[in-house]
């Protein structure tokens, strides 16, 4: 019998973990060393702003084992042969030092030279490792990858708004993440297509029917509404273009949001991409059943988010 095939991971998972992979072997590519064009800056920051504890600690445990054997080579390479030390009492000794515990097997007086230089290396070591690791969860506890989610594609709706003579509307559905109240959230939209003619690649600004957010509670989804022109859908309700831009294949909605955090004190900037489909209908979102209760996560709706609903 063949052996069952091992889950699958969701999407978001797989998309996280598909996303660091990409970032490491872009921090490790050693093109990026040359200051030629394209630059790319903040890549050991970014890619550090990307990890969670669990996987922080992972990293330091592996340093740490790298230089234990790395440190422990070296000491038993530079140890003279009075001292005697053989080379897993040399790792023992160096993982000792590296965690702050001066070992008893390991008497830098018996020698000068290379030895007292390795034997000071180890100690600088279990200076600065521990320094990096704390550096790296106090960046990484200040520093969210994201605060607000977005729904991964637009609806085509229909609505009657108050003081907009647009009908039709592409509505971006998105909602915060952080247990931080966020206030005064503007948004801006920029239509990425590609030129027909020209294969140019251009970032078309767009008008929104509501670019402001005066206060984000947690789990509280917001629409932006995007109005249409009315050429933008045809008479028999298939989308054709974004404010007089027609669309082409492989489009995409850039949503820039800033906001402020002032639990904080800081101000937030985040940049999303909504994929537009080739053949979005007309269609609309399923609401959230939203309590206001701070409990969001068992609010009814949330597995019809991603879902099209019918155009009523």
């Amino acid at each position: 019998m063949p052996s069952p095939s091992p889950p699958d991971l969701p999407a978001s998972a797989d998309n996280g973990i598909r996303r660091r992979r990409r970032m490491l072997l872009t921090l490790l590519d050693p093109r990026n060393l040359r200051r030629s064009h394209p630059r790319l800056s903040d890549r050991t920051r970014t890619f550090l702003a990307t990890l969670t504890f669990a996987e922080l600690l992972a990293g330091y445990i592996f340093l740490l084992i790298s230089a234990c054997f790395v440190g422990g080579f070296a000491l038993w390479m530079a140890a003279p042969s009075a001292v005697g030390i053989g080379f897993w009492q040399s790792i023992e000794a160096t993982f000792f030092t590296l965690v702050g515990i001066p070992p008893d097997s390991v008497d830098s007086s018996h020698a000068a030279g290379a030895y007292k230089f390795v034997i000071g290396s180890i100690g600088l070591g279990s200076v600065l490792l521990p320094a990096v690791f704390l550096g790296a969860i106090v960046f990484r506890l200040f520093v969210r990858e994201r605060v607000f989610v977005f729904r991964k594609r637009p609806s085509l709706v229909q609505r009657n708004l108050k003081g907009e003579t647009a009908s039709w509307f592409l509505a971006v559905r998105l909602y915060p993440t952080s247990r931080l109240l966020v206030i005064d959230v503007t948004f801006r939209v920029y239509f990425q297509h590609r030129d027909k003619q020209r294969s140019l690649l251009t970032n078309q600004p767009v008008r929104l029917f509501n670019s402001e957010w005066p206060v984000a509670n947690t789990h509280v989804p917001f629409t932006i509404y995007i109005p249409l022109d009315d050429n933008d859908v045809s008479p028999a309700g298939q989308f054709v273009g974004v404010q007089s831009t027609d669309m082409v294949a492989g489009s995409t909605l850039i949503v820039h949001v800033r906001g402020t955090a002032p639990q904080l004190g800081t101000d937030l900037s985040e940049v999303h991409y909504v994929s537009i489909p080739a053949d979005l209908k007309p269609g609309d979102f399923h609401d959230i059943d939203v309590l206001y209760d701070g409990k969001g996560p068992k609010w009814s709706g949330w597995d019809k988010f991603e879902e099209e609903a019918h155009q009523t």
